[in-house]
């Protein structure tokens, strides 16, 4: 997780996001990132690194005085969706797809 408070830039060099504040510029690796938490006003975010942090499905969470905002990636709201579509199927429907597969995994078997 980083936490940038208050007065800064956030931008993005290649896999790595870039934070400039008044403390100096510091550069953090996305590789293990689970999150970005915003806390305050006057931070900047372009949306190239907001895209970024979308796709490698890091959530965005902003809190200022007036509002609090929470960014989630879409692909976390689909996957939730699709999971919610699998446990309303009926029996002949989970049926229909799972003979579609059996085709497949045979031919692999080979």
């Amino acid at each position: 997780m980083i936490l940038i408070v208050k007065k800064a830039k956030v931008a993005r060099k290649g896999s790595d996001l870039i934070v400039e504040s008044s403390k100096g510029v510091r550069e953090f690796s996305t590789l293990d990132l689970d999150m970005l938490v915003i806390v305050g006003s006057e931070v900047t975010i372009d949306t190239g690194t907001l895209l970024f942090l979308s796709s490698i499905n890091a959530p965005v969470l902003i809190h200022g005085k007036k509002y609090d905002v929470v960014l989630v990636p879409p692909f976390l709201t689909s996957i939730s969706e699709i999971r919610k579509a699998q446990y309303g199927i009926t029996d002949s429907q989970a049926l229909h797809i799972a003979k579609s597969f059996i085709p497949n995994i045979i031919g692999k078997c080979d």
